[in-house]
């Protein structure tokens, strides 16, 4: 049975503008199944730990975190905006300030500021697309985290995905080329980045001397989709549940494990 930690009527739904948005919505289904799988279920992680979160967005997730047992969290986002959410979020809630933290910074320049080890563990969601060298980026991660690292990222399938932006690529590169360990750029909102495939992720993960295990989504969904290709059309992303995304390697979550951690539950 999944755990509620929030319901519709929480403040982080409220002043949250994805709600129903595609790929992954910000409402409170996903969320709580979300807070389970990549949070609950690694509580060793979390509970009486020292949190970084890379794409904290409203707070939401520092908010599951202290909820677990976090003893402190620091929140992450490129947009002020969003920084600023989290901020009067937390203090609507009545949180104890001395347990957290949330900057607008660049993570690229934060992990490169902070000592080795300085967290217990590192959660990123959504946020390794800003990375141009993927490789560098799981690299500081082994470095700064002491523990554990859980990334939450949209893959190269996704850039498969964006309608007429894709249509170029799908014309001239085959579709088996992105079972490959390659990086695609495109460019989104004025700015490039980067969606590298489920190969290239994981090599990264054992070349930094990361044990890794990916979480399964499946059992969320009635009749999970597979393959990516049946989602390229509108119709067919309006009629899919949100952990689609995830059984059809579109988006996927790994649990990042230094030597002498457990393994995941």
């Amino acid at each position: 049975m999944i755990h509620e930690y929030i319901n519709s009527d929480s403040i982080f739904i409220k002043h949250s503008t994805g709600i129903n948005s595609w790929p992954i919505p910000n409402d409170a289904e996903s969320l709580n199944i979300r807070a389970h799988l990549m949070l609950e279920k690694n509580e060793t992680f979390i509970a009486k730990k020292k949190v970084l979160i890379i794409g904290c967005h409203n707070g939401i997730f520092p908010y599951f975190c202290l909820k677990l047992g976090a003893n402190f969290v620091k929140g992450l986002f490129l947009n002020n905006g969003y920084v600023e959410t989290a901020k009067n979020n937390f203090q609507s809630l009545n949180l104890n300030p001395n347990k957290y933290a949330f900057e607008e910074t660049s993570p690229q320049n934060y992990l490169k500021l902070i000592k080795d080890n300085e967290y217990d563990t590192i959660i990123c969601l959504h946020s390794a697309a800003y990375y141009q060298d993927h490789y560098q980026f799981i690299y500081e991660l082994h470095k700064k985290t002491k523990e554990v690292a859980i990334i939450d990222s949209l893959t190269a399938n996704y850039t498969l995905l964006l309608g007429k932006k894709s249509i170029p690529t799908l014309e001239k590169i085959k579709k088996e080329t992105f079972s490959l360990p390659i990086t695609n750029y495109i460019e989104e909102n004025n700015q490039i980045v980067s969606y590298s495939s489920e190969t290239l992720f994981e090599l990264a993960f054992q070349s930094t001397g990361f044990k890794f295990d990916k979480i399964d989504w499946r059992k969320h969904s009635d009749n999970p989709i597979t393959n990516w290709q049946e989602l390229i059309s509108l119709k067919s992303k309006q009629a899919s549940h949100w952990t689609d995304l995830y059984s059809s390697n579109i988006a996927i979550t790994y649990v990042l494990r230094k030597e002498k951690t457990s393994n995941v539950k």
